[in-house]
Order: structure tokens, then C-alpha cells, then sequence
């Protein structure tokens, strides 16, 4: 991962969690961002699978689209906050039967503290 301060890129609006993620297994590398949202109210949003050019277009990429999500939110008018993952795409990524399986422990502590689980309902109480 080459070094770049996702704290000074204008896409960046104090966001909550901003988490690169790679396992070398497969080839996977991604970031995964939540753009307001708390444990009361968690954040959602979904994954895109792309090929960018660089790491730093992927980052400002998925910081864009969180903070997105969490307009939609507000457009709808419901408590949450937005979340984006977004996945560098490569030839080799793209077949990789490994990548498009379900998730073991790459990011399982990540997703423990901030994400809802897909099995689970997201209710307005």
C-alpha cells in the first residue's frame, strides 16, 4: 500500500473509520470507509469492485461514496450514517474464486465493531 494521508484529501470530511484491508492470498486489496453513523445508529452502504488507475483513486473514491450514502440517508430521512467498501479490481482479482467468497477473517473485526451483518435487519426504533 503506498502511503497516502487520507486526513488531507479534500474527500475527506471527518469521517469515522477509514480501513485499508489486503490479504495476499488472493490478491485482494481495499478500502473500506464509514461516514457518520454510531452505534446507535450504524452506517450502509455497499461494495464496488473496480479497476482504478491507482490506491489514492480508490481512497478518495470510497471516501466520495460513503459520504454519499449518508446524504441518501438524510435525503430519505433515516438515522444513519454512510459506508462504502470499494475493491481494486485486477485480471487477476476480478477470477479470483477466493476474493468472491465469503469472508473469513479479513476484515471480521472491522465488521464485528461497525457493520451490520447481512442476515441482520437495520430497524428505525
Amino acid at each position: 500500500m503506498s502511503a497516502v494521508s487520507w486526513e488531507n484529501l479534500p474527500e475527506f470530511d471527518n469521517h469515522r473509520m477509514v480501513s485499508f484491508v489486503a490479504d495476499s492470498s488472493c490478491g485482494l486489496k481495499a478500502y473500506i470507509a464509514l461516514h457518520r453513523g454510531n452505534t446507535k445508529h450504524p452506517a450502509f452502504g455497499a461494495t464496488r469492485l473496480w479497476s482504478y488507475k491507482t490506491e489514492e483513486e480508490a481512497l478518495k473514491d470510497v471516501l466520495d461514496l460513503s459520504k454519499l450514502m449518508s446524504y441518501k440517508a438524510a435525503l430519505a430521512q433515516l438515522p444513519y450514517g454512510g459506508g462504502k467498501g470499494v475493491i481494486l479490481s485486477t485480471p487477476k482479482t476480478a477470477k479470483s474464486k477466493k476474493l468472491h467468497s465469503p469472508p473469513d477473517t479479513i476484515s471480521d473485526r472491522e465488521a464485528e465493531k461497525n457493520f451490520t451483518r447481512p442476515q441482520q435487519i437495520v430497524r428505525d426504533t
